[in-house]
């Protein structure tokens, strides 16, 4: 009997110091970054349904994912009648996990377009299909399987020069299993693999159950980054005592991140071929729903750096003449497929420039590194919404008037 007391009186302690420590963090403001995520047997991984966490990593923004796996607000599944719907797929520049709703290229997009077609801002819908990590397999799948029950009359791929690496086996890096690839044979796409059998049901909603009880306790969330830093740490070791000495001693290969910016580096070949493969497709699958498609090629933050004396530097490293080469290419490739194209970079780069700051990057990451922060996507929202007003057809074929397009 003593011992069961005992075994009580110590799980009681336990819990106390437990919640005076899960106290103290929340008192201290100490967060660490969520979980988001859930496995899926088509695209190998998806937004969790209403999956809700501080996101850490770049800037501090609380993430809320809808009860459709979207990182944005509850939308009608039916478009509400007189009203325009946006739907834009991509990766992380498209999911935008760092920074709010408001702030997003999305809501910029909205707000511009109803301000110069003189229609209130709910008359302009753009949703975010987009997903952190995301190849144009996955993007291809999510616009095959989630976007069309929405009626979108536009449809917009955000896409970078990392696709090309993303999209292709051969040049992808720790890849999340699952993770569906295809190839193109003969102009058309062939999937390397069936997609995946369906986790169990049960077992599934479990884990997504405890996924979201370790999102609201700062301590399990605290063991959880140790548990990853502590797996990412020993991956990194492994690897490094697995290398092969390189053949230009004294020479450090550049890594695919820098590579991309030349485009006509052979190991791209197959990838170029894949990428036209997809625009193409994608294209399709839009006709066949009555919606207009855009390719919008989005900027590297090495591209648009207002410094331009590292710009300069960091293209003799990669030894190009312009860190543009790559997003024009990918622009001429949707452009010659017959697809509304849009290139952003060289514009975001005159943006930065005249008002000298870094259009990406936060304030606990190094200086313009990794996504857009909230100038960034204010800066692609204005571009992406002057293309359109100029240039969709379904837009023009909106009533117009001559109001400003100063963001609001």
């Amino acid at each position: 009997m003593r011992f069961f007391r005992d075994l009580l009186l110590a799980a009681l302690v336990t819990g106390v110091v437990l919640l005076l420590a899960e106290l103290s963090l929340v008192l201290a403001g100490v967060k660490y970054q969520g979980s988001f995520f859930t496995s899926e047997p088509e695209r190998g991984y998806a937004f969790r349904p209403y999956a809700r966490a501080w996101f850490e990593d770049e800037g501090d923004n609380l993430v809320t994912i809808n009860s459709d796996g979207m990182d944005d607000k509850e939308w009608s599944i039916a478009r509400p009648p007189g009203v325009v719907r946006i739907a834009v797929i991509g990766s992380s520049e498209v999911a935008a996990e760092q920074v709010q709703r408001e702030q997003k290229f999305q809501a910029v997009m909205e707000r511009r377009i109803a301000s110069a077609l003189n229609r209130p801002r709910n008359s302009i819908e753009v949703l975010n299909f987009g997903v952190g990590g995301y190849n144009l397999p996955q993007e291809y799948l999510t616009l095959q399987h989630q976007v069309w029950k929405y009626q979108p009359q536009i449809v917009i791929l955000g896409t970078t020069s990392m696709a090309l690496v993303r999209s292709d086996r051969k040049l992808a890096t720790d890849v999340i299993p699952g993770t569906p690839f295809y190839d193109c044979v003969n102009g058309h796409l062939v999937a390397e693999r069936p997609a995946l059998p369906a986790k169990n049901a049960s077992g599934l909603r479990i884990r997504n159950a405890v996924a979201n009880v370790v999102n609201r306790s700062r301590i399990l969330l605290a063991l959880n980054e140790a548990r990853i830093n502590g797996a990412k740490l020993l991956a990194h070791y492994k690897q490094k005592l697995s290398k092969r000495p390189s053949s230009a001693p004294g020479q450090e290969a550049l890594a695919m991140t820098d590579e991309v910016y030349n485009p006509d580096n052979p190991v791209f070949e197959n990838a170029w071929r894949v990428e036209d493969c997809f625009f193409r497709a994608m294209k399709e699958e839009c006709g066949r729903h009555g919606a207009e498609f855009w390719v919008v090629v989005f900027d590297r933050e090495k591209s648009i750096n207002p410094n331009a004396e590292e710009r300069q530097a960091y293209a003799r490293k990669v030894g190009v003449a312009s860190l543009f080469l790559t997003d024009e290419r990918m622009a001429k490739q949707a452009e010659d497929a017959g697809i509304n194209t849009l290139m952003l970079g060289p514009d975001m780069l005159k943006y930065a420039e005249a008002k000298q700051e870094a259009l990406h990057g936060f304030f606990n990451t190094p200086f313009n590194t990794g996504h857009w922060n909230a100038e960034g996507h204010k800066a692609a929202g204005q571009l992406i919404s002057a293309a359109l007003l100029l240039r969709s057809q379904v837009l023009r074929d909106l009533p117009r008037t001559t109001a400003s397009l100063q963001d609001k």
